[in-house]
């Protein structure tokens, strides 16, 4: 179950993917093209990943993390692509379950 705590720490949380939600998936507001999301781990290392291809932008992480964020995207592509149209228009987009 993906829930986001609404906390400043987690602002900009649109889901969590993984085992127990060990990995947060965030996206900002107003943040810069191509479409893309972030991933952070619990000791606050960062991932930036483009939605449609699933291609590491910055960042690095241990495969098995990697691949959890990936199956997470794979199977959410379009709810990606709606919650990117809202963070690109301002808005702070939806949890995505």
């Amino acid at each position: 179950m993906l829930l986001a705590t609404g906390g400043p720490a987690d602002m900009g949380e649109i889901g969590q993917a993984g085992r127990g939600g060990r990995v947060k998936v965030l996206m900002f507001p107003l943040d810069h093209n191509p479409p893309h999301f972030h991933g952070r781990l619990a000791n606050g290392s960062m991932v930036q990943v483009a939605i449609d291809t699933g291609d590491l932008m910055a960042g690095t992480w241990p495969p098995a993390q990697l691949g959890e964020l990936e199956e997470w995207r794979a199977s959410r592509v379009q709810q990606l692509r709606d919650a990117w149209a809202i963070a690109v228009a301002g808005e702070i987009p939806p949890v995505i379950p």
